[in-house]
Order: C-alpha cells, then sequence, then structure tokens
C-alpha cells in the first residue's frame, strides 16, 4: 500500500523546530519553578511529561492524521509483521546501547575518575513517589514509542 497521499511530509527542519520550540518553553518553566526555590524531582518529572505531550502535540498537528490513513498504516503493518526480524532488531539496539554506555563511561574516566562516579552514580530519572511513578510510566510506556 501507497502512504504518500495519506500523511503530510515533515521535514527535518519541522521537527528540529518543534524541538527547539519545547526546549524553549521547558527552559523558561524552570528558570521559573528555579525562582521559587529549588526544583523537586515530581517537578521534574511533571516537566519531562509536558514536553513528551507538547512535541507530540505539535508533531500531530503538522500531520494532520485520520481515522482512515491511521488504519491504513495498522493494517499494512500488521501485512507486514515479522516477528523474527522485531526479536533480532531489538538485540541488536540493545548491544548498540550496552557498548555506547560503556564508551561513554570510559570517555568519562577520561575526563577523570571522580567525574565518571558522579556520571554514573546520578540518574536523569529519579522516583520519589507515586506520582513520579505514574509520570515515568506514561512517558517510557505511551509517549516514547509515539514520539
Amino acid at each position: 500500500m501507497k502512504f504518500d497521499n495519506e500523511f503530510k511530509e515533515i521535514k527535518i527542519r519541522h521537527i528540529v523546530v518543534m524541538f527547539l520550540i519545547a526546549l524553549l518553553i521547558s527552559i523558561a518553566i524552570i528558570v521559573v519553578l528555579s525562582i521559587n526555590g529549588e526544583i523537586s524531582n515530581t517537578n521534574t518529572n511533571k516537566l519531562s511529561l509536558l514536553i513528551e505531550f507538547l512535541f507530540l502535540a505539535m508533531v500531530i498537528f503538522k500531520l494532520k492524521p485520520s481515522k482512515k490513513s491511521i488504519k491504513l498504516l495498522y493494517l499494512d503493518f500488521r501485512s507486514k509483521l515479522n516477528v523474527k526480524e522485531i526479536i533480532f532488531i531489538i538485540l541488536f539496539l540493545k548491544c548498540l546501547e550496552i557498548g555506547l554506555s560503556n564508551i561513554l563511561i570510559d570517555i568519562a574516566y577520561i575526563i577523570g575518575p571522580n567525574f565518571a562516579n558522579w556520571f554514573v552514580n546520578n540518574s536523569s530519572i529519579i522516583i520519589d513517589s507515586m506520582t513520579d511513578y505514574v509520570i515515568i510510566f506514561i512517558i517510557v510506556v505511551f509517549f516514547a514509542p509515539i514520539t
């Protein structure tokens, strides 16, 4: 099936502009939150959720998908589904992730052992409460695959 007529094209520059808009909004929110005091983990996670939602909304607005086009895309995906290929791709990406994380840690160690320890021990996602858990769940399960 051809989907050239069903979906509008999004150029790379449009994605970059959308990302920069989301980034500027997040920086503005961080500045406002930091004026009131220290930024909590929950606020950081809420900000991540807001950025994901904002970016996804901009992409959907740009694509303007219809029910018919999404249904055709889903049926095409189902007809071409190859479980073996999907498993190989997932394994390849996991190996790539492990290798790249080791390279990043090695580069951090070259910069300095203390920096490497800080780099390994600090996590960008910290879950302190049930609210944080729900926010991270929504980001990881729903927004990340779509984005």
